[in-house]
């Protein structure tokens, strides 16, 4: 019911407020709004769900929970094919809540112990067991190696980033024109392994810097190596990491540090 104030009459100084009720309904009875509570509590209550339950989108490989607070210990890895081995490799640990990337280059004479396929072990060289092996078993081979435990990694076969190399040269105006792919992946110490850090994380930082001028339909060719890639995060955690390839701060970080937090976080839990 539509409910109007009359203000017009006045008695001896003093207003007096009557009330005029007209029956002529505006807007929504009672009825429609009973069934537009019913229709915003069902929305609410989806979109609780919805945030809830975000974290755990299926992946084609895997589901897993995901925490905005605390940080992504991620191992990534380029590997050549088992005919070319090689390696590029680093520990990053993502803080979702700052700018920073943490990481720390894995060298590639670093020694990872793996199955032989004849129900023993072989212990290799980095820059050649990263090919030998699944990237679940890879990665546990760099925990046990490293005394770092990364719950989470993303895989890319080195023709992948050759294709990310190449299409920068193409579609970008500052990518350095004279550098030629095969320069490139000497510059991050493609195929045994970083040695020189520093000259990688300067590099790297130019990668991060450059990849987002690249237009919509540029980065789209693109989509190729995400899909021959392999990795065991979820839509979220890589949208994350996602966001830190927009020229954000990486810091490198020895692997000592890594190991130290490790075992602060085993002491901790303990």
């Amino acid at each position: 019911m539509f409910k109007r104030w009359d203000l017009s009459k006045f008695k001896g100084g003093s207003l007096i407020i009557s009330r005029q009720v007209h029956s002529q309904q505006i807007g929504f009875n009672r009825r429609q709004m009973t069934r537009l509570g019913w229709v915003m509590a069902m929305g609410g209550l989806l979109l609780l769900g919805s945030l809830i339950f975000h974290g755990k989108v299926t992946t084609r490989q895997v589901s897993m929970p995901i925490s905005t607070v605390a940080p992504l210990a991620i191992t990534v890895v380029v590997d050549g094919p088992t005919s070319h081995p090689g390696l590029i490799g680093f520990l990053a640990t993502v803080h979702p809540r700052t700018d920073i990337l943490d990481i720390a280059p894995l060298p590639g004479s670093m020694k990872l112990t793996l199955p032989n396929g004849a129900g023993g072990h072989v212990t290799v060289a980095a820059w050649k067991g990263v090919s030998m092996a699944s990237p679940e078993i890879v990665t546990a081979a760099i925990d046990q190696a490293t005394g770092f435990t990364a719950s989470h990694y993303f895989f890319m076969p080195v023709d992948g980033l050759k294709t990310v190399f190449q299409t920068l040269a193409d579609d970008t105006t500052t990518w350095p024109q004279g550098d030629t792919v095969s320069h490139s992946l000497h510059l991050l110490g493609y195929p045994r392994g970083i040695d020189r850090p520093r000259q990688e994380l300067t590099f790297l930082n130019q990668l991060m810097t450059t990849l987002p001028q690249m237009t919509p339909l540029d980065a789209s060719s693109l989509m190729g190596v995400a899909i021959s890639s392999s990795f065991n995060l979820s839509q979220y955690e890589l949208f994350i990491l996602g966001n830190y390839v927009r020229g954000d701060v990486l810091r490198l970080t020895p692997l000592s540090s890594f190991k130290r937090e490790a075992s602060r976080r085993r002491r901790h839990h303990g």
